[in-house]
């Protein structure tokens, strides 16, 4: 039951089934003494017997034959279905008085019934309550993040614009992660399960770029505990122009743009690198300043690693920092600009027919002028 708690579903459907076992046997019980006290000392039928009293109300009479032999009477299954009712209504009530007790022994037995069924019915539907109420809490608080970005918007007098990008991320994440803190379940596991689950996590940056394929398993492990996921809503800006950049991204999934002077000058999707050569430049000196704007065109997955834990890493593994230097190409850089040359046209050569139709016209042209200005 425990290992199986958090499903809720599961739990449900065993809790139902354990209240039905338990009635099934409490009514097996109550149908047991019922045809065992069914005969008095003297060999008849008791009238203070609740078989006798349901034969009678259902017209379908006990006949006693010698050594209290019953014969005709209801059959097995309906007295079994009535004691079934009479016991499921005193679990979860106090009956309705229509099958009640009427000896000693009943009415004792009754008793435990009651008893049982109050703690019973308090213990399992009481799970119910609860396993519905995690059922919706997910729910809950995604309606609750909603309205308390809708809150925080009216009381900052949020622009619209501004409150509709926040609404449609918060909107998207749900959807993409349903609320799940990845951050938080990583930080709950110790070190060496937190690489395994980190290398698990990027591992599409590990296969798809060559960079990677030198590394061994323990460089893999460090460079997945640096490594951030970042996740960007379809028109929001990754980069703007001017900001300082010092770290690589890997575009994991999604389609970002790269504007320069309002220009796009390229598009990364899947597979693709960008940012600054941060881990050729010395921890000293400063980060660059980026040049161009990259604005996300659909949700965007983009993992992300700092110049301090890059190198950090890559100056520990000096073998493999080589292999990563010559391997790892950006689609773009961000803080270096895109020259365009602009394209001369060039005149079309003329071929000999030409040649001569213009010097014809040349001459022709010369000799009207002459005649003219004679």
């Amino acid at each position: 039951m425990d290992h199986f708690a958090e499903y809720s579903g599961v739990v449900l459907m065993i809790l139902v089934g354990a209240f039905g076992l338990f009635g099934h046997w409490l009514a097996c019980m109550w149908f047991a003494i019922g045809i065992n006290t069914i005969c008095n000392e003297d060999g008849n039928l008791t009238a203070h017997n609740w078989l006798v009293r349901f034969s009678v109300d259902t017209s379908q009479e006990y006949i006693l034959l010698e050594d209290c032999v019953l014969t005709y009477g209801p059959s097995h299954l309906d007295a079994y279905l009535a004691a079934l009712y009479f016991v499921m209504s005193s679990l979860t009530s106090v009956g309705f008085g229509n099958i009640a007790p009427y000896s000693p022994y009943e009415q004792s037995f009754s008793v435990v019934v009651l008893i049982f069924g109050a703690l019973l019915y308090a213990m399992i539907f009481g799970n119910v309550t609860t396993i519905i109420s995690q059922i919706y809490a997910d729910m809950n608080r995604y309606h609750d993040s909603l309205n308390s970005v809708r809150e925080f918007a009216r009381f900052n007098s949020v622009p619209q614009n501004i409150e509709a990008r926040i609404m449609d991320f918060m909107v998207t994440t749900w959807q993409q992660t349903k609320g799940i803190d990845t951050n938080a379940v990583i930080n709950l596991c110790p070190k060496d399960l937190k690489a395994d689950i980190c290398v698990h996590l990027h591992r599409r940056v590990f296969n798809g770029h060559r960079c990677f394929l030198e590394a061994s398993d323990a460089c893999l492990r460090s460079l997945a505990l640096e490594f951030q996921t970042i996740h960007v809503s379809a028109g929001d800006i990754v980069y703007h122009k001017g900001e300082y950049v010092d770290e690589v991204s890997f575009v994991a999934r999604g389609i970002l743009e790269v504007l320069q002077d309002g220009e796009v000058i390229a598009v990364l999707s899947n597979g693709d690198a960008f940012g600054d050569n941060v881990w050729r430049r010395p921890l000293s000196h400063g980060p660059a300043k980026c040049v161009v704007y990259i604005r996300a065109l659909s949700f965007t997955d983009i993992h992300v690693i700092k110049r301090a834990s890059l190198k950090k890493v890559l100056g520990f593994y000096n073998d493999y920092a080589k292999s990563f230097d010559r391997e790892l190409k950006l689609a773009v850089n961000v803080c270096e600009s895109v020259h365009f040359r602009k394209i001369k046209r060039r005149k079309p050569k003329l071929n000999a027919a030409d040649s001569v139709k213009g010097g014809i016209s040349s001459i022709l042209g010369k000799g009207s002028l002459l005649k003219s200005g004679a």
